[in-house]
């Protein structure tokens, strides 16, 4: 819901988005599995050696899988996945994405850094570098506890 939401303060349709989604592994293939029933089509998936494609030949079975959800004819490296991205999802690691990577995104990016317990940006420093909309996995509490 978040996503459809942000989508909508963004003045963006899902169906034209792309996304970079930051993590390979079950959280990521699950993520990956339900944008594409809410129609997203624009989709990379990137794990630790670079973007999940067709020209890598270290996939093990379930990222071959993945293959089918994803835009398998991109390559490179995270920087290339990110360049005019509308929608990052990452469920990787703390601090991967950096200002000089939002940057690179397309305009009024939407974020969701959901690794924790630190998430792949600091909502502080991506709101500083343009982002629209960050999402955390953070808990949040009250002042005091």
């Amino acid at each position: 819901m978040s996503l459809i939401n942000a989508a909508k303060l963004t003045g963006r349709n899902l169906a034209d988005c792309k996304f970079v989604v930051i993590g390979a592994g079950a959280a990521g293939t699950a993520i990956i599995k339900l944008l594409n029933l809410y129609g997203a089509k624009n989709i990379v998936a990137v794990d630790s050696r670079g973007i999940v494609g067709k020209s890598r030949t270290d996939l093990n079975a379930e990222k071959t899988a993945l293959l089918e959800y994803v835009d398998a004819s991109q390559s490179g490296s995270i920087e290339d996945a990110i360049t005019d991205a509308d929608v990052f999802i990452g469920v990787s690691r703390a601090g991967l994405l950096t200002p000089e990577l939002v940057k690179k995104m397309a305009k009024d990016p939407i974020v969701f850094a959901l690794a924790n317990p630190v998430p792949e940006i600091m909502p502080d420093v991506a709101k500083q570098a343009g982002v629209a909309i960050i999402g955390t996995g953070q808990r949040l509490s009250k002042s005091g506890q």
